[in-house]
């Protein structure tokens, strides 16, 4: 039958015709072919097809999770829809093509360094084949490498290198690529005047929890409700002048007050200075600058949340003349319980959930993203004397540089992407955020890590430049970060940190 099959072929490609059969049946014959013990290789080099678990029909699912559990990679619940084709390559690549003792070299996509549905084939638990790594190159800053001439893949790349029955972890460093190259398909030479080589250490693995340690560390700011008895503005002192540790404040009158406290007369008088504060709303926070702050009346000291009667008792009596004022009016418009009287005091609903005296720890750096919107914007704040708002999440930074990194990561289009689907939706759009995106496993800032430290520099760079863009004081809050985000994105450190991220984060 073979020798039939193979003269009928020759025949028909003699006479010019169904050439496309002869390459079929070369491409199934060579694997058969090189699978024979005698004819394996010595080095086996590919780039795989990157086609993850959810992106597979339903038959083409059942049988990639069978053939990783075969070779023990199924890692399976919450993280199955990230299992990737690719390590099947790995896997069945070593035990079917090549010789004991032999090479293995394939481009992978980046996680393959350390997300945990590639754990399997770096620590030794791969069943059936034994490959240890013993190198690997880190792509994730260099492009174009796949697609567009833009260097618009979404995709960041390694190189791993493995070798056949022998054991082991990979080691401590692996080589990095850093450049932008000036075509897809570069040949060798252009590659080495653009690119610049270096060690690092070999990325961190991720915890297979998908949840970040950040979840714990944020928290939403101060319910400072009603707005009109804490944010506030300065008022006219007519005759007498306003004392200077003592000005004369009028409530701030809004347009997005709500009943019933948009018919309630606003107080007005002087306030000791210690508790006229700065104020972040969620209005103040813009990819990686402070917008506009308010001022605001906050009745907190040493980490205590003071009422009229112990303003008094401690001697501050604008303080106490202003809640005063401000607890008759909430004790009559609040909501009652069925004893008629309110259902918590004023001094409960501004520190609900312990969301102001939180904040009494000062702070030198702490990281701001907005509570809700259709763009997830974030920043750092090196002023401990601002409060922060309950349109706004927060958390202490150990430095800057790690401010800068969690601040990048929050900014990219990556992370909003990814948490779109868990958002409650408006009126038209998804809105809140809160703390949707600690979801995500976002590593804590680790400074022997170069991917984070690439982070950090680069948000850093992209604060400078927000910084210098002159914004309108007329602007909505929105166009000043559309402004933002725009420069950012023809400065090219947008796509920068968006790369940076998407080797951060596994698909």
């Amino acid at each position: 039958m073979l020798g039939q099959t193979f003269a009928q072929l020759k025949e028909l490609y003699l006479d010019g015709r169904n050439h496309i059969w002869t390459f079929i049946l070369r491409n199934l014959l060579r694997p058969v072919w090189l699978s024979h013990p005698d004819h394996r290789a010595d080095v086996l080099i590919g780039n795989p097809p990157w086609i993850v678990y959810r992106h597979l029909s339903a038959d083409m699912k059942d049988r990639l999770r069978e053939a990783l559990r075969s070779y023990n990679l199924w890692v399976g619940g919450s993280l199955a829809t990230q299992q990737d084709m690719c390590a099947l390559f790995w896997a069945r690549g070593a035990e079917r093509y090549l010789r004991d003792g032999g090479v293995l070299a394939l481009v992978l996509p980046y996680a393959a360094l350390n997300a945990p549905v590639f754990a399997g084939m770096r620590d030794g638990g791969m069943e059936r084949v034994r490959v240890a790594i013993i190198g690997g190159w880190g792509l994730e800053r260099v492009w174009p490498i796949f697609g567009a001439q833009s260097g618009s893949s979404t995709t960041s790349t390694c190189v791993l290198f493995g070798e056949r029955d022998r054991a082991g972890p990979p080691p401590a460093e692996f080589d990095r690529w850093v450049g932008v190259l000036p075509r897809r398909d570069a040949s060798e030479a252009e590659a080495a005047e653009v690119l610049a080589h270096m060690r690092a250490a070999w990325p961190r693995p991720r915890t297979l929890l998908a949840a970040s340690p950040y979840r714990t560390r944020f928290r939403n700011g101060a319910s400072l409700f009603p707005r009109r008895f804490v944010l506030v503005e300065y008022a006219a002192a007519g005759r007498l002048q306003s004392r200077r540790d003592a000005p004369r404040l009028r409530g701030r009158v809004g347009s997005l007050d709500k009943r019933p406290w948009t018919g309630v007369e606003p107080p007005e008088g002087p306030v000791e200075r210690i508790f006229v504060r700065r104020i972040a709303l969620g209005e103040s926070v813009a990819p990686y600058r402070v917008l506009d702050l308010v001022t605001g009346v906050v009745p907190m000291e040493s980490g205590a949340i003071l009422t009229a009667a112990s303003a008094d008792a401690r001697g501050h009596r604008g303080l106490a003349a202003w809640l005063r004022d401000a607890e008759t009016k909430w004790n009559e418009h609040s909501n009652k319980g069925v004893d008629g009287a309110p259902r918590m005091t004023l001094k409960r609903s501004l520190n609900h959930l312990q969301k102001l005296v939180a904040q009494a720890a000062r702070s030198p750096i702490r990281v701001l993203y907005t509570k809700a919107g259709t763009r997830l914007s974030a920043c750092w704040l090196e002023d401990d004397d601002v409060i922060i708002d309950h349109k706004a999440y927060w958390s202490a930074a150990n430095s800057l540089e790690e401010a800068a990194y969690v601040a990048a990561v929050l900014n990219t289009s990556i992370v909003l992407d990814r948490v779109k689907d868990l958002q409650p939706v408006g009126q038209r759009d998804p809105r809140d955020f809160d703390n949707l995106v600690w979801t995500l496993p976002i590593p804590e800032f680790d400074a022997s890590e170069a991917l984070h430290v690439d982070l950090a520099a680069a948000a850093l760079h992209a604060a400078g430049i927000a910084a210098r863009i002159e914004l309108p004081d007329s602007a909505h809050f929105t166009a000043k970060r559309r402004a933002i985000r725009q420069t950012l994105v023809d400065d090219g450190v947008a796509e920068t940190i968006e790369r940076l991220v998407d080797a951060l984060l596994p698909p």
